[in-house]
């Protein structure tokens, strides 16, 4: 199992053509987490929409790439996919 982590913020449409590829690949074995740091510009409720699978960590504004992605990792050594022995992060940037 793969767990992506995307950090955003108030980047809608490139978050959107993100999601659109990942959910077009073929190997569907991961799960998706995005950290949405504050945005404000609908960004988390497009993803609820559109993307409903996809788990959204909210921060306020404060976290920047770096911290928004620490976030994600550490959420998903926290919270392993369960019923997979071998779990993989892999950070991405829409």
């Amino acid at each position: 199992m793969i767990t992506i982590v995307i950090p955003v913020h108030n980047r809608k449409d490139l978050t959107q053509q993100c999601l659109g590829c990942l959910d077009a690949q073929t190997y569907r074995n991961f799960r998706v987490i995005v950290v949405d740091d504050g945005s404000t510009d609908g960004t988390s409720q497009m993803i609820q929409d559109d993307y409903p699978d996809t788990l959204i960590i909210r921060g306020t504004g404060n976290l920047w790439w770096t911290e928004a992605t620490n976030w994600g990792i550490r959420f998903a050594q926290e919270h392993p996919a369960p019923g997979f022995e071998e779990h993989f992060i892999l950070t991405l940037n829409d």
